[in-house]
């Protein structure tokens, strides 16, 4: 093929895998089953396979094409979501890794197919070829319509983060309930920040005791409802989790996983344990949902995101603490005080 032939081969498969994505893409928000074994592994293998129908003998055998394409293809639908606003950095992070891995399997599959040394004529090699990418583009689909009934289950997992703080218990308890303004130098921002994250701003309570009403406050106006469920100063605060919905900004992971139901926040709770040499061990646990088919993948991530968050407030909560128990001795944070 000649080199202006072969780019335009290669520009027709990848676009043409490319539209299929998209169409797929939102035939499968459209349904919330994004987080589904269909979407997040079954569709990437068609992505890379559906540019291998438009690929010559001799680029077949060019296993750099082979290799490549895939990925051309991947990174120009995520390109496309990116354009249309449909996804931020965090989802296309989650997508990366099947997406990745798949597509370049679903271009192997196909060119192993094509290269095969039989006795038939081209055309019939590319019919073998077609009915081979049409099985994987009809695959999702397919899974579609039976898989977020059969397969979803829910499951409930917690997340656990310590520190131990170089102050009293009863001066770190001080600063669990109400959190002050967290300024940008005392938060160090992280990967997943960058990726789309929103950062801790404050937390307000209208009554520091049981039943209290709780507020974080995060970045772009995202806000979580709480209420205090148990409250035993200075040994441990709980509190339920509801994210208020009316401040999810739209194409957001939490705005995904809300709307389609995949996942929520539960509770969270600090238990605090006194030390001998009079520093404390301050514990705060997260415990959240998911219900889709692909909990398993979505645990990595969910633990991951919630670690690094709870390993960053932690980290705030104690040095507070540590000033005014160093700083201040006897004194807790005028801050403080119920608003």
């Amino acid at each position: 093929m000649k080199p202006r032939a072969a780019k335009a081969s290669l520009a027709l498969g990848v676009a043409v895998g490319v539209v299929y994505g998209l169409v797929a893409y939102f035939t499968f928000a459209a349904r919330h089953a994004m987080p589904t074994v269909g979407f997040l592994f079954v569709l990437p293998t068609a992505l890379g396979a559906l540019p291998m129908l438009f690929a010559d003998e001799d680029q077949i055998r060019n296993y750099a094409y082979v290799l490549l394409v895939p990925w051309l293809t991947v990174f120009t639908f995520f390109v496309a979501l990116g354009a249309l606003q449909m996804e931020g950095l965090i989802c296309v992070a989650v997508l990366a890794a099947p997406f990745a891995i798949l597509a370049m399997a679903g271009s192997l599959i196909v060119a192993i197919i094509r290269g095969r040394k039989i006795r038939r004529d081209k055309l019939a090699k590319k019919a073998d070829v077609a009915a081979t990418v049409a099985t994987f583009m009809m695959a999702p689909l397919f899974l579609l319509a039976f898989e977020p009934h059969a397969w979803v289950r829910t499951d409930h997992v917690r997340v656990r983060s310590e520190v131990i703080v170089d102050a009293p218990a009863e001066v770190v308890f001080s600063q669990l309930a109400i959190v002050p303004t967290i300024s940008l130098h005392e938060y160090e921002l992280g990967v997943f920040h960058r990726l789309g994250i929103p950062r801790p701003i404050r937390a307000t309570v209208d009554r520091v005791g049981l039943g209290g009403h709780r507020v974080g406050h995060f970045e772009r106006g995202l806000r979580f409802n709480e209420i205090i469920t148990h409250y035993d100063p200075p040994r441990r605060l709980d509190f339920d989790i509801t994210i208020d919905a009316r401040t999810l900004q739209p194409n957001t992971t939490e705005h995904h996983a809300v709307e389609g139901n995949y996942g929520r926040f539960l509770d969270a709770k600090y238990v605090l344990t006194p030390r001998r040499d009079g520093r404390t061990a301050l514990v705060l646990s997260s415990r959240y949902e998911l219900h889709t088919s692909v909990n398993g993948y979505g645990h990595l991530w969910a633990r991951a995101i919630i670690r690094d968050f709870q390993d960053r407030v932690l980290d705030v909560l104690a040095a507070r603490a540590e000033h005014i128990a160093h700083r201040r001795p006897g004194r807790v944070a005028e801050s403080n005080a119920p608003r």
